[in-house]
C-alpha cells in the first residue's frame, strides 16, 4: 500500500508549500470531471489524493502519521543491524555503504551495474534508495534517522539486466502511487528478529559469493547503463515539458488565488464602507429622534407661557419681556421639517441596507452617502442643541420671575404691545435718520458747488497765464526776428549763414550736399555745438575752422580751445549764444536751414 507521500509523489521532508502545489496539480489532473473516459479510476485516485492532502496539510495529523510510518518511511520498512558486515555489504550509521570492498558515500549515486550474479543501484542523496537484484529477488534499502531500513514486499520480480535502451528510472521501482511487486530482502543482508541463524549464515554466504563474483566481473569489463543520444534528448524534452506544464498550472493557480483574494478584500472593504454608512445613518436617525423630543418639550413647556399665569410674571418686566421675545421669536426647526429630515435619511439608507443583504455587496456610492448623512447629522445636532439652549434659557427666566406678582396682561398681549412700541420707535428713528440724511446731502451739495467754482476759477487763471505767456513769447519772437536782421548779428554769424556744400553730420565729421546751403540749425544742435560747455564750444570751433569749404570764410584762429586768446574765446561764446537764442528766428528768416 502506497504511503501518502508516495501518493503525492513527494519526499517525506517536503514542505507544506510543495504539498499544496502538487495537490492542486494532481487534483485537477485526476478530477472525475477531467477524465470522462475512465471516471471510476479517476474517482479512486482523486479520493486517495484528497485523503493524503487532508493528513499531510495538517501539521498535527502529519506528525502522528510520520510517527506511525517510522521515520517517514512507511509501515513496511524495518531497521537492520548497523555497522556490521552482512556477507560483503556493510551498512554504516553515517549513511555510507561498503559493498565488495568498495566504500560508497551517503550522498553518492551509483548507476545500475552488475556485480557477478547481482545487480546494484543507488540514488543520489543521503536518503537515496539502495537497490539490489539477486537470484530473482528485489531488495530495497533506505537510510533515515541514522539507521538503514529495508522493505519486505510480497511477490518476486526478475532482476533486470543493464541495457543501453532503457533508463535506470525505467528499471527502478514503480513511481509512488502504483503497485510494485518485489521479493523481500535476503537474510544475507538483513538481521531480522525471528529468523533462524542458519538461514542468515546461508544467505550471507550466497550474497558474498554473488557480490565478489560481480566485483571481479566488473573489474574485468562490466559497463554502466547508458542512454542513446536520441533517448537522452527525448527524456530531457519530456522532463522540460512536464516542468513547464507544472509551472504554468502553478502560475494559473497562484493568479486565480490572488484574484480571489483581491476580490475578497475588495468585498470586505465595500462591506465595511456600507456598515460605516449604515452606522452613520442610524446615528442621524437617533439625532432626529432627539430633535423631535426637543420640539415636543418646547410645545409642552414654552408655548403655554403665552397665555398662562407663569407667562404673566415674565410680562411684568420689560427687560424679561425683551429677553423672552428674542428667544421665542428666533427661527427654529418645525415638526414638519424634522419629519422631512427623517424621511430623507431613511431614503439614503435604503440602498445601503439592500446592498448589505446581497450575497456580494456592491458599492452603492457609500462614500458619498456617508458624507451626506454626516452633514445631515451635524445639521440636526446644531438645531437640537440651539433649541435646547433656548428652552433652558426661558426656564431660567421663569425661575427669576417666580417671586413677582403677575400682571393682568398675558405674555402674548405684552409681546404685541412691545412690538407696537418698537415699531413706533423705529418710525421715529427712521424719520430722524432721514432728516440727518437730508442735511448731510445738502452739505455735500454745497461743498461740491464750492469745489466746482474753485475749479472754474483755476481754469480761468491758467487761461490768463497762458495768454500772457503766449503774448510774451510773441513779443520776444518779434524782437528776435528784428535782432537777427541787424548788421551786427549778420557779421558775427556770417560763416554760419553763408551757403556752403558741407553740413555737420556727427562729432568731428561732415556731409557734402549737392547745392550750397546755410548751416542746419537742427544739425548744429544734434552735434552738441550749441551746448554752453567746453565740449560744445570745441565742436562749434571745429566747424568754424576745419570744414573744407571755400565758399564760407573760415575763422582765422586755432582749432584748439586752449590756444585761443581771451578775445577769441569771447567771440566764440557770443557766437554760440546768438545761434542758440536766435536759432528759431534765423530758420524762419531762412538765414539758417531748419
Amino acid at each position: 500500500m502506497a504511503t501518502y507521500y508516495e501518493t503525492l509523489g513527494l519526499d517525506p521532508s517536503a514542505s507544506l508549500a510543495d504539498i499544496e502545489r502538487v495537490y492542486r496539480f494532481l487534483a485537477q489532473k485526476f478530477h472525475p470531471d477531467a477524465n470522462p473516459a475512465n471516471p471510476q479510476m479517476a474517482r479512486q485516485r482523486f479520493q486517495s489524493i484528497q485523503a493524503a492532502y487532508e493528513t499531510l496539510s495538517d501539521p498535527g495529523k502529519r506528525r502522528e502519521y510520520d510517527a506511525k510510518l517510522g521515520a517517514g518511511l512507511g509501515p513496511d520498512w524495518e531497521p537492520i543491524t548497523m555497522n556490521t558486515d552482512n556477507g560483503g555489504v556493510r551498512f554504516n550509521s553515517d549513511g555510507s555503504l561498503n559493498v565488495a570492498g568498495q566504500h560508497i558515500q551517503a550522498v553518492e549515486a551509483i548507476p545500475r551495474k552488475s556485480l557477478g550474479s547481482a545487480t546494484i543501484e543507488k540514488d543520489a542523496g543521503s536518503g537515496g534508495e539502495f537497490r539490489v537484484w539477486h537470484n530473482g529477488k528485489f531488495h530495497r534499502f533506505r537510510f533515515a534517522n541514522r539507521a538503514w531500513h529495508t522493505r519486505r514486499d510480497k511477490s518476486a520480480q526478475q532482476a533486470p539486466r543493464p541495457s543501453t535502451n532503457k533508463t535506470s528510472r525505467d528499471l527502478a521501482p514503480a513511481m509512488p502511487g502504483t503497485r510494485q511487486t518485489t521479493h523481500s530482502a535476503p537474510d544475507i543482508l538483513l538481521k531480522r528478529q525471528g529468523r533462524p541463524m542458519r538461514t542468515l549464515v546461508f544467505g550471507c554466504i550466497l550474497l558474498a559469493v554473488g557480490l565478489l563474483g560481480g566485483f571481479f566481473a566488473s573489474r574485468s569489463g562490466s559497463r554502466d547503463l547508458a542512454l542513446t543520444a536520441e533517448e537522452q534528448i527525448q527524456q530531457k524534452e519530456q522532463e522540460l515539458k512536464q516542468r513547464e506544464q507544472l509551472a504554468t498550472l502553478d502560475a494559473k493557480l497562484q493568479e486565480q488565488s490572488a484574484l480571489e483574494e483581491g476580490n475578497r478584500q475588495a468585498q470586505a472593504l465595500i462591506r465595511e464602507q456600507l456598515l460605516a454608512a449604515k452606522r452613520t445613518g442610524e446615528g442621524a436617525l437617533a439625532k432626529v429622534a432627539a430633535l423631535s423630543t426637543e420640539l415636543q418639550l418646547w410645545e409642552e413647556q414654552i408655548s403655554p407661557l403665552l397665555s398662562n399665569q407663569e407667562g404673566r410674571k415674565i410680562a411684568t418686566s420689560e427687560q424679561s419681556l425683551r429677553v423672552f421675545k428674542s428667544l421665542y421669536e428666533k427661527r427654529r426647526v418645525s415638526s414638519a421639517e424634522a419629519t422631512a429630515l427623517r424621511v430623507e435619511i431613511e431614503a439614503l439608507l435604503t440602498p445601503i441596507t439592500a446592498a448589505l443583504t446581497a450575497p456580494t455587496p456592491a458599492d452603492s456610492a457609500s462614500q458619498q452617502i456617508t458624507e451626506r448623512l454626516q452633514a445631515k447629522q451635524a445639521e440636526i445636532e446644531v438645531a437640537a442643541a440651539e433649541l435646547r439652549q433656548r428652552r433652558e434659557s426661558i426656564r431660567n427666566l421663569l425661575s427669576l420671575s417666580k417671586g413677582i406678582d403677575a400682571t393682568t396682561k398675558t405674555l402674548e398681549a405684552a409681546l404685541a404691545d412691545l412690538a407696537l412700541t418698537d415699531m413706533q420707535g423705529e418710525a421715529e428713528l427712521i424719520s430722524e435718520t432721514e432728516k440727518e440724511t437730508r442735511q448731510a446731502a445738502a452739505l455735500e451739495l454745497a461743498a461740491a458747488r464750492k469745489k466746482l467754482m474753485e475749479a472754474e476759477a483755476e481754469q480761468e487763471r491758467l487761461a490768463i497765464e497762458n495768454q500772457a505767456d503766449a503774448l510774451v513769447s510773441q513779443v520776444e519772437h518779434e524782437r528776435n526776428l528784428k535782432e537777427a536782421q541787424t548788421k551786427q548779428v549778420k557779421n558775427m554769424l556770417h560763416y554760419f549763414i553763408t551757403p556752403g556744400y558741407y553740413q555737420p553730420d556727427s562729432m568731428r565729421y561732415y556731409q557734402k550736399t549737392i547745392e550750397p546751403h546755410p548751416f542746419s540749425y537742427a544739425k548744429l544742435r544734434a552735434q552738441g555745438a550749441l551746448e554752453p560747455t567746453s565740449k560744445g564750444m570745441e565742436a562749434l570751433l571745429f566747424i568754424a575752422t576745419a570744414y573744407p569749404d571755400d565758399l564760407r570764410p573760415k575763422w582765422n584762429m586755432s582749432r584748439h580751445l586752449q590756444q585761443l586768446t581771451p578775445d577769441q574765446t569771447k567771440q566764440l561764446a557770443e557766437t554760440q549764444e546768438l545761434l542758440r537764442r536766435l536759432g528759431d528766428a534765423l530758420v524762419e528768416l531762412k538765414m539758417l536751414d531748419p
